[in-house]
């Protein structure tokens, strides 16, 4: 005999039907990365090639919530609005605080900025470290793109190669530490770019 749902099973039931379902095209990720609503912090290791003679190993984060999202780099600190577009950049070199329309194209998921000429899904890999990814590759006229996007929309690893016939890779990204949960309450103002959230352990290379 078939047994009663329990009060358990009755609040389980409605989130195992809303969930939404894995996104099954390039387009569908693509879009998931730019307008989800999820709440994360990711920390990535990145190996940058900008030229031959230069190379750099460093960290990035990037964290986000609703319609907001905050990017920081050795280099850079950006706090967007990916709903109206809005967004600043702080240059933390020089101090300098900036507005353009391209910054929040740029930050919020899978960079916006160039017309794709190409893209493709890759497929899904299951078993990972934070659960499922779906894997897309997509190319403008100067390089060669691919991204590990998790089921929230966070990027976890990417790549960048030339688009010609040597392919130089110029980047690849992948992830030291995913969290639902972020450092502190403030951190997408723009008075909030006057100062970094990334942990020490993001910026070691070691996670945590």
């Amino acid at each position: 005999m078939r047994k009663p749902v329990g009060r358990q099973g009755m609040i389980l039931l409605p989130l195992l039907l809303t969930a939404a379902a894995p996104p099954k095209d390039v387009d569908a990720v693509l879009a998931l990365t730019r307008t989800t609503k999820a709440t994360y912090a990711v920390c990535t290791w990145n190996v940058v090639t900008p030229s031959e003679e230069v190379q750099l190993k460093e960290w990035a984060a990037e964290y986000h919530q609703g319609d907001r999202h905050r990017v920081e780099t050795p280099r850079d600190r950006i706090v967007a609005n990916c709903a109206t577009g809005e967004a600043q950049h702080l240059d933390v070199r020089t101090g300098e605080v900036s507005t353009s329309p391209s910054l929040a194209a740029a930050a919020c998921g899978v960079d916006a900025n160039r017309k794709l000429v190409a893209k493709q899904f890759l497929g899904r890999e299951t078993g990972g470290r934070y659960g499922p990814v779906s894997r897309i590759a997509v190319a403008d006229d100067g390089n060669l793109r691919t991204y590990d996007v998790l089921d929230d929309g966070a990027i976890i690893a990417a790549t960048i190669h030339d688009a010609n016939d040597d392919a130089t890779e110029r980047l690849t990204s992948a992830v030291l530490t995913y969290s639902h949960s972020l450092p502190e309450a403030d951190i997408f103002s723009t008075a909030s770019l006057s100062r970094s959230v990334v942990p020490d352990g993001c910026r070691s290379g070691h996670g945590g």
